[in-house]
């Protein structure tokens, strides 16, 4: 804390003005933990509510334009015939950056509508709840019952998938790196 005769001596420092003195004596006795004394006041420049962001105001950008090289982009504008054949020609095999297909068949078919299709009838068949625990809502996964990587001929049949909840499905056999302690004739048997 400040001592009399520090606070004596800036105050005759600053020639007895006490406001200078009242600033000086808030920067000597702030602690560690205390709080600001400008916490939730405005900002010095918007002290006068003239500059702050007021609910169903205009943002100072909406109705302007982008411009891009010269030409006006509206919002949802589609591209050229030339920019899209400009996509076509530098896709995959004819790209620069070409690592020769590198990506993993399952994680292809993961990608593809049919996958996503086959993913909400399986939620939308189970109600979006967990078969095991009865969670509704939330993250859930659809679970192949027999496994994706073994059956292939099964990836798309939604009688061979489940709605789990996360902590279910890490619960379950089939579940990531356990998938490699099992062989395709443990699942012929049941």
């Amino acid at each position: 804390m400040i001592q009399g005769n520090k606070l004596s001596i800036r105050f005759h420092a600053v020639g007895g003005d006490r406001k200078v003195v009242f600033f000086y004596w808030q920067k000597m006795a702030f602690t560690k933990g205390q709080t600001a004394w400008n916490k939730g006041l405005p900002a010095p420049w918007a002290r006068n509510n003239h500059q702050t962001f007021k609910k169903g105001h205009k943002t100072w950008n909406e109705g302007k334009h982008i411009y891009l090289g010269g030409k006006r982009i509206e919002k949802g504008q589609h591209l050229s015939p030339k920019t899209e054949f400009k996509n076509e020609t530098t896709a995959g095999e004819k790209n620069v950056n070409w690592k020769g297909g590198i990506t993993p068949i399952n994680e292809k078919i993961r990608k593809t509508n049919e996958y996503r299709i086959w993913r909400i009838a399986v939620f939308e068949r189970d109600n979006y709840t967990c078969q095991t625990c009865g969670q509704v809502g939330g993250k859930l996964h659809a679970d192949h019952i027999k496994p994706f990587s073994l059956f292939p001929e099964l990836r798309f049949a939604i009688d061979n998938g489940r709605t789990l909840c996360i902590e279910c499905h890490k619960q379950t056999d089939t579940y990531l790196n356990k998938m490699n302690n099992y062989k395709k004739g443990a699942y012929l048997i049941g």
